[in-house]
């Protein structure tokens, strides 16, 4: 609890215990002796709120819950009604403190990215551990982590091998074992013996580093709910005001009825018409389904998208890496007369070493002897072809079928379902790598859910048709687009998007660099395999910290919860207020009933948003 709350439950505490003696020796005591117990009282539970109400008025925003609960306080003693406005102030801060424990609660569930970093860490210099700083660590350092510890910045294990706890990452329990070589993220806990990681970047450009920037982002981005319920605050509470003024005024002056009686009534109609359920309850909502959504390795960049996440009526994935497991094997490898298999896959290891694609790494990893240098060789990356290799007067091709056709290079055709890898040398076809991955079981089950969500399903790959068939069978997606550069992932969202009404939404799934295009063209975009490619974290609405494509079913079910409770909530509340608005207005309810619908329903409320921090995924 913190130093505000303290305070506000002294007050709580303290003005209770001198109303109860109050109210218990109210008959022995005098009138100014008696006025001025119940006013210490009341100052003591409402300093804050009368403080921060006038400070609003000079601010000019006059017309807010404080103002409300100001003049309708200040009137129950003008009808030395002392008790009820001790009471309605005293609730109402009863209602203010579990709004900022429920705030504070929702925060920690957030806040606990913050703590991943490290301040300092354990840098090997000259055979000497010294510690530094985070901020002062170069790219290329040596780190030593103990066991139990959490790793400060990315790097590559030096170890042989070591196990990792990465559930502050990617929401995933169990831990996973690392082997030397292996990149390993800031934000993972060593749970071994102790290991040396190599850095691969900054402080500032680490995995925990660019998850504290997202989630701190989601600030930024309101949905239209709480733009809806700002909106309605602005405008709602000058209305009560004057209907208050006019229910307290216009009975006595036309009927002749007691002013006394229905400038109490007026009161209580303040009292219940105070928006706090509202205004606290819908944002809220939003931040405790951030929050539990962040504990399972999902950051959405503002709740806009979360709103968006429920309309989805078109999902669209990338396939290598997103619905397969991106664990490439060579299976064959074909060789024209002249050409022995260890020639094709050297040829092919040597062209594409400098390339990061799961497929090219696929390659070089089966390739086992040493790559052969050559620091004449020129080694160009065509974009959604392959690579292009310049040297000695000889130019090798090696890519996908696109390639060969757009230098005009006869090729046989392969059936066998995989990714065909054609070499061709001088422009002459001199053989071809079958490739092969495996569909992972999550997007098995992904798929299932949104089929029974009425969600249509496509599959775009840069793939060949017979491997993009054989995925999209297996998935049971609606339909597939095989042979599919950037621009033309780009114009297949378009015509989906282009298709479907204002409301409702296309998602696009992918995890490459080359996603980042057709992730921003999408209405949402979804980044899958954790902050690997900048470009693709800045272009996405949605990140998912692994490569689970269930957490794209997680992260639409979520949505709907949050959402669920958000409309539950407003029409909970409008409800309520109504009601007891028109029984106030007749006279059928006091000032304890009043109560209820402004704190009792704005703590109903509260506690109904926060069930959204228990959430987990059946």
């Amino acid at each position: 609890m913190n130093k505000t709350n303290k305070i506000r439950l002294g007050q709580i505490i303290i003005s209770a215990i001198l109303l109860v003696i109050l109210i218990a020796m109210d008959h022995q005591m005098i009138a100014p002796l008696k006025f001025f117990g119940y006013l210490m009282a009341y100052l003591i539970i409402s300093i804050n709120i009368l403080k921060e109400g006038f400070e609003n008025i000079f601010k000019g925003e006059i017309f807010d819950e404080n103002l409300l609960m100001i003049i309708a306080t200040v009137g129950a003693f003008a009808l030395k009604e002392y008790h009820e406005g001790i009471m309605v102030m005293l609730l109402f801060q009863i209602g203010e403190l579990l709004q900022s424990l429920a705030i504070q609660r929702s925060k920690r569930s957030i806040k606990h990215l913050l703590n991943l970093q490290p301040a300092t860490v354990r840098v090997l210099e000259d055979g000497k551990v010294v510690e530094k700083g985070i901020d002062t660590v170069a790219v290329g350092s040596h780190l030593q982590i103990r066991p139990g510890e959490r790793i400060g910045i990315d790097g590559i294990l030096l170890s042989d091998e070591a196990d990792f706890d990465e559930a502050a990452i990617t929401g995933e329990s169990m831990p996973v074992t690392h082997h030397c070589g292996d990149e390993v993220m800031s934000g993972a806990i060593n749970l071994t013996q102790v290991i040396e990681l190599k850095t691969t970047v900054i402080s500032s450009e680490t995995t925990t580093s660019k998850m504290i920037a997202l989630v701190k982002e989601t600030q930024d981005n309101q949905s239209s709910s709480e733009v809806f319920i700002r909106k309605f605050s602005r405008y709602y509470t000058p209305t009560v005001v004057i209907l208050a003024a006019l229910l307290a005024i216009l009975p006595p002056l036309l009927m002749g009825a007691s002013f006394q009686t229905w400038l109490y009534r007026a009161l209580i109609f303040l009292v219940i018409s105070c928006p706090c359920a509202l205004v606290i309850s819908v944002p809220l909502s939003f931040f405790s389904g951030i929050g539990a959504a962040s504990k399972l390795g999902i950051l959405f960049k503002g709740s806009e998208y979360i709103e968006s996440l429920t309309h989805v009526k078109n999902a669209i994935f990338d396939k290598t890496g997103t619905l397969t497991t991106g664990s490439f094997k060579v299976t064959h490898i074909y060789g024209e007369s002249g050409y022995s298999k260890e020639d094709i896959l050297k040829m092919a290891a040597f062209a594409e070493q400098a390339s990061t694609h799961p497929i090219a790494q696929s390659i070089v990893q089966t390739y086992k002897n040493e790559i052969p240098k050559d620091v004449t060789a020129q080694i160009e990356e065509l974009s959604g072809h392959g690579v292009k290799v310049s040297a000695k007067n000889h130019t090798l091709y090696v890519g996908n079928e696109k390639l060969m056709i757009q230098h005009k290079i006869l090729v046989p055709k392969v059936s066998d379902p995989g990714t065909i890898i054609y070499l061709a040398l001088d422009d002459h076809f001199i053989g071809y790598l079958l490739i092969q991955d495996t569909i992972k079981s999550e997007a098995v089950r992904m798929s299932q859910k949104l089929k029974n969500w009425g969600i249509r399903c496509y599959l775009v790959t840069g793939d060949r048709q017979e491997a993009a068939q054989r995925v999209k069978d297996q998935l049971g997606f609606d339909q597939m687009y095989a042979k599919m550069l950037p621009q033309d992932k780009v114009t297949v969202v378009q015509e989906k998007m282009k298709n479907e009404g204002e409301k409702a939404s296309t998602l696009f799934v992918g995890d490459g660099l080359n996603d980042a295009p057709v992730i921003a063209t999408a209405d949402i975009g979804i980044a899958m395999g954790g902050v690997g490619s900048q470009a693709t974290i800045e272009a996405a609405d949605v990140v998912l910290m692994d490569d689970n494509p269930e957490k794209v079913s997680t992260a639409i079910h979520l949505s709907r919860q949050i959402m669920h409770i958000v409309k539950m909530n407003i029409i909970f509340a409008i409800s309520i207020k109504i009601l007891f608005l028109l029984l106030a207005a007749l006279g059928l309810v006091g000032m304890e009933w009043a109560v209820f619908a402004d704190v009792g329903v704005t703590i109903i409320t509260i506690l109904n948003a926060m069930r959204l921090l228990l959430f987990k995924e059946k």
